[in-house]
């Protein structure tokens, strides 16, 4: 005969759950609650505001409170006064992953959380966020072919949307998400990309792609600083990455600083024939014609005849093979 078998805690578990069980219905009953305040700092409110704050008694993984950051990462939640002794703080990106702990003694005291890496929003211990392992569901894949096909076809409209449909059904994939910050670039829709971007890393502060299409949107909205702290990220991250050495040489171009641009573009030249037409521009504003000839030249050779850095690269070089002559005919 088959017996009812119940949970049965022993006396130190016993009293345990009676403690929180007469914590739970004090709280409830008196309303008593201790404020707790505080301020996430890092280098980004753009990935900041994505963040969202946990706290737990020392020793628990069962959260006392949770609350999201305010646009100068600042925050606060009430938790049982009877917690005055010590919690933890966990910072968490949007998939639920935490990136930071903190421990506070004192619960009475404001906290300040500074993260700790320059890069700062990746789950602690881990790189590729669970979300990616998982195998992406049937309707998600047919969407990422269709707008894939619309990409292939010169129809970046139509890719956006097919894109944004994809996000929609699996809002966690970073991958995704830069997919379709790429395709809002090419259509020069730069505050929508910059969103895109900025949510693929906050959702994998290790991606590369995310950093350097963040740098790249930023360049195009003007925001030069920014852009450089992200495009650096990208570089930090993935050095061997001609694409981040192409956007961090851009942004450094942009900002005047010459020697360092050229050194990044260069690094890129032999894959990013654009590098080589930004570099004969900073060349051209230093006054280095016979070194950006050499570049412009390189640069039609590499791009081909049908794409537009090629063609652009044609016509500063005939426009400049024009002023030489002149130059040569005055004198």
């Amino acid at each position: 005969m088959a017996r009812n078998h119940r949970f049965a805690p022993d006396g130190r578990v016993r009293r345990r759950l009676i403690a929180l069980l007469l914590l739970a219905a004090g709280s409830h009953l008196t309303g008593a609650a201790l404020l707790v305040r505080g301020t996430v700092q890092g280098e980004d409110p753009d990935l900041l505001r994505r963040l969202t704050v946990e706290i737990h008694s020392l020793g628990s993984n069962v959260a006392l409170a949770r609350a999201a950051l305010s646009a100068d990462g600042g925050f606060e939640a009430a938790v049982p006064d009877g917690q005055r002794g010590g919690l933890e703080i966990r910072v968490l990106n949007a998939l639920g992953d935490v990136v930071q702990r903190e421990f506070l003694r004192d619960a009475s005291q404001s906290v300040v959380i500074r993260l700790e890496s320059s890069i700062g929003l990746s789950p602690v211990g881990g790189v590729i966020p669970a979300a990616e392992l998982r195998r992406p569901s049937r309707r998600y894949r047919r969407e990422m072919r269709r707008a894939g096909r619309a990409g292939e076809k010169g129809d970046v409209a139509e890719a956006v949307r097919g894109l944004s449909r994809a996000v929609e059904m699996e809002p966690e994939r970073a991958s995704a998400r830069v997919a379709l910050g790429s395709a809002l670039l090419r259509l020069q829709r730069y505050e929508e990309a910059r969103e895109a971007f900025a949510c693929a890393a906050a959702l994998d502060g290790r991606s590369e792609p995310a950093l350097t299409g963040l740098a790249m949107s930023l360049h195009g909205l003007g925001s030069l600083g920014r852009a450089e702290r992200h495009a650096r990220k990208a570089v930090e991250i993935e050095p061997t990455s001609l694409r981040a050495h192409y956007v961090l040489g851009s942004v450094l171009a942009a900002k005047g600083a010459v020697a360092q641009a050229l050194v990044h573009l260069e690094h890129a030249a032999d894959k990013f024939p654009a590098a080589l037409l930004t570099t004969s521009r900073v060349l051209l504003g230093r006054g280095d014609h016979e070194e950006a000839l050499s570049a412009l030249s390189r640069c039609a050779e590499a791009a081909g005849v049908e794409t537009k850095t090629g063609a652009e690269c044609r016509d500063l070089l005939r426009r400049m093979e024009v002023d030489l002559r002149k130059g040569r005919n005055e004198r």
